[in-house]
């Protein structure tokens, strides 16, 4: 499931793929930092709840 972010630098939308944990789909594991598509800068990822991306 991919999940939106926003980007610390530009701002721009992103969309990070997030594994499922396990037998659970509603668990999911993700990167601990991320580049932006647009700036190419390193993010963070936030501690959850997450907002899947639309």
């Amino acid at each position: 499931m991919d999940f939106a972010f926003v980007c610390w630098n530009c701002e721009a939308d992103n969309n990070v793929w997030g594994k499922p944990r396990g037998f659970w789909t509603e668990l999911y594991e993700l990167p601990d930092e991320w580049d932006c598509w647009w700036c190419e800068a390193t993010n963070t990822t936030p501690p959850p709840p997450w907002t899947p991306a639309a």
